[in-house]
C-alpha cells in the first residue's frame, strides 16, 4: 500500500510539472507572436504611412516650387564646380580672398588689404543712390588698381562667363554647415567688377564693359540661388549695385537677353521658394538609410522599426510647416510689425509638432533686403524696355506719361511724371509708409529719361504736356 501511495504522489508531481512547463511555453510562444507582430506592424505602418506622406509632398513640390528631383539638386551636398576653383585662383592673384571656409571658422583676419579701399566704397554708394543721372569719376586708386591687376581681371572675367556656372559647395542639410567664401569679400568683388565695367564704357569699349558686367550678374545668381540667408543677403546688395550701373549704361544693355532675365528675376519669389524648400526638403535633408549600420539582431529591428518611424514624423513636421508658410500673409511698406504675421503662422502648427513650430523660418528679417532688390529689378526692367524704344516712341511716352502703375510688391507704386529734366519714374508708397516702407524708398528709387521735348531747363514744354490720369493705379 505504501508503494502504491508513492507512485501516485510522484506522478502527479510529474504531472504539475509538465503543465507548468506547457503553460511556460505556450506564454513564452504567445510573447514571441506579439513581438513578431509589433515589429511587422511597427515596421508596415509606418512605411505605409511614408510613401502616402511621401507622394502628398511630391506633388506639392511640383506644383509650388519644381519637380522632386530638381529640390533634391538643390539640397544634395556636393563640391565647388571647376569654375569656382578657377574663379578662386584668379581672385587670390587679384587680391580676394573668395577660398571657401565654414561660418564657424571665419575670422575678420581673412580679408586682405586689397579687398578694403573706401574710396571704392564711397563711389559704389554713390552710384546706388544716383537717380540714372551722369556718374561721378571712378576713384584715381581704383583705376590704378585696375590697371596693374589686368591680368587676374581677365581671367576672373573669363571663368565667370565660361560655359559651366560657378557653384559652391552645399550644405549638408537645410540650415547646416556649409562652405562657401565670405559674403563680405564676394561683395568686394562685386564692387571691383562693376566699377570695370563703367571704367570700360567710359573709354568707349562697350564689349569688356558688358562682360564685367556679365560676369558680375553670373557670380551674384550663385548667391541669390543659395539656401544660406547671408548669402542671399549680400546677393540683394550686390544685385542693386549691378541694377545701378546697368541702368547707367541702359542704352548699350537694353537688348532682349537682359529684358528677359529682368522679367524672370523676383527676389521675393525666390525668397518664397526658399521657405518651401526648408520645408518641403526636411525629410531629404537628413540622413537616409538605417540609424544603425552593425550586423546584429538588434541593429535590424532597429532599423525596421526606428527609421520608418522617424522618416513618418519628419515628413509630419514637412506637412506642418507648409501649413505655416502658407499662412505667412505678404507684407507691404505699410505694414508696422510683421513678425506679428509670423507669430500668427507659429501658432498654426500643432503644438505636439514641436520640431515644425522650431524650423519655421522667420522671413521678415530678410523681406525688406529682398523687397527692396525686386523694386530695383522692377525699375531697371522699365528702364531698358524705354531705352529700346526709339527716340519718337520716348518723346511720345514723355508727351503722355503713363501716370501710375502698381508694383508687384504691395504698397509699392510707380508714378511717371513730365519734369524739366525730361520723363522721371520714381517710386511711391501708397499710404502712410511704416519703418519698413521708409527703408525701401531710402535711397529714392527713381530714373529720369532725357528727351528732346524738354531740353534743360524749358518749363513751358513741361506744362504744355498733357497730365496723366492719376487718379487710380492701373
Amino acid at each position: 500500500m505504501v508503494r502504491w501511495w508513492r507512485r501516485l504522489f510522484a506522478f502527479s508531481i510529474r504531472g504539475s510539472l509538465e503543465r507548468a512547463a506547457l503553460r511556460t511555453l505556450g506564454v513564452a510562444a504567445a510573447a514571441a507572436t506579439a513581438a513578431v507582430i509589433l515589429v511587422v506592424a511597427g515596421s508596415v505602418a509606418p512605411r505605409v504611412l511614408s510613401t502616402f506622406q511621401q507622394k502628398r509632398l511630391d506633388n506639392r513640390w511640383t506644383e509650388t516650387v519644381a519637380a522632386p528631383a530638381e529640390v533634391f539638386e538643390w539640397v544634395t551636398p556636393r563640391g565647388s564646380s571647376i569654375s569656382a576653383l578657377r574663379l578662386i585662383r584668379a581672385a587670390s592673384a587679384f587680391g580676394i580672398d573668395l577660398v571657401p571656409v565654414s561660418a564657424r571658422d571665419r575670422t575678420t583676419e581673412t580679408a586682405p588689404p586689397l579687398a578694403l579701399n573706401p574710396e571704392l566704397d564711397a563711389w559704389c554708394a554713390a552710384v546706388v543712390t544716383d537717380s540714372g543721372g551722369p556718374v561721378g569719376p571712378v576713384p584715381e586708386t581704383v583705376l590704378s588698381t585696375l590697371g596693374s591687376r589686368e591680368d587676374a581681371l581677365t581671367e576672373i572675367i573669363a571663368s565667370l562667363t565660361d560655359d559651366e556656372r560657378v557653384v559652391w559647395e552645399l550644405p549638408n542639410a537645410i540650415g547646416g554647415g556649409s562652405r562657401v567664401p565670405s559674403p563680405g569679400q564676394l561683395l568686394k568683388l562685386h564692387r571691383w567688377l562693376t566699377a570695370a565695367a563703367v571704367v570700360s564704357s567710359d573709354r568707349g569699349d562697350e564689349h569688356w564693359a558688358l562682360a564685367a558686367l556679365e560676369a558680375s550678374w553670373r557670380l551674384n545668381q550663385e548667391s541669390l540661388r543659395r539656401p544660406e540667408r547671408e548669402m542671399r543677403l549680400a546677393g540683394y546688395s550686390a544685385l542693386e549695385l549691378e541694377l545701378a550701373i546697368l541702368r547707367i549704361m541702359s542704352r548699350s544693355v537694353a537688348t532682349e537677353t537682359w529684358q528677359t532675365r529682368l522679367d524672370e528675376l523676383d527676389p521675393l519669389a525666390k525668397l518664397d521658394d526658399w521657405l518651401l524648400i526648408e520645408a518641403y526638403s526636411l525629410p531629404a535633408s537628413t540622413k537616409r538609410g538605417t540609424l544603425f549600420e552593425e550586423n546584429g539582431i538588434w541593429p535590424l529591428v532597429l532599423s525596421l522599426t526606428v527609421d520608418p518611424a522617424r522618416r513618418w514624423l519628419l515628413m509630419s513636421a514637412s506637412e506642418s510647416l507648409r501649413v505655416g508658410i502658407a499662412s505667412l500673409e505678404p507684407a507691404d511698406l505699410t505694414t508696422l510689425d510683421p513678425d506679428l504675421r509670423y507669430v500668427d503662422a507659429y501658432n498654426r502648427i500643432p503644438r505636439w509638432n514641436r520640431m515644425a513650430r522650431a524650423a519655421l523660418p522667420n522671413p521678415w528679417p530678410e523681406w525688406p533686403s529682398a523687397a527692396r532688390a525686386g523694386l530695383a529689378v522692377e525699375l531697371s526692367a522699365e528702364v531698358l524696355r524705354v531705352e529700346a524704344a526709339t527716340g519718337e516712341q520716348i518723346d511720345e511716352l514723355a508727351t503722355r506719361p503713363p501716370g501710375r502703375r502698381p508694383s508687384r510688391v504691395p504698397g509699392a507704386i510707380w508714378e511717371w511724371t513730365a519734369e524739366p529734366e525730361g520723363l522721371r519714374v520714381r517710386l511711391v508708397v501708397e499710404g502712410e509708409p511704416s519703418p519698413y516702407g521708409d527703408r525701401l524708398s531710402d535711397p529714392p528709387l527713381e530714373h529720369v529719361f532725357e528727351s528732346s521735348l524738354f531740353p534743360s531747363g524749358n518749363t513751358d514744354a513741361v506744362s504744355a504736356v498733357p497730365e496723366a490720369d492719376t487718379s487710380e493705379a492701373r
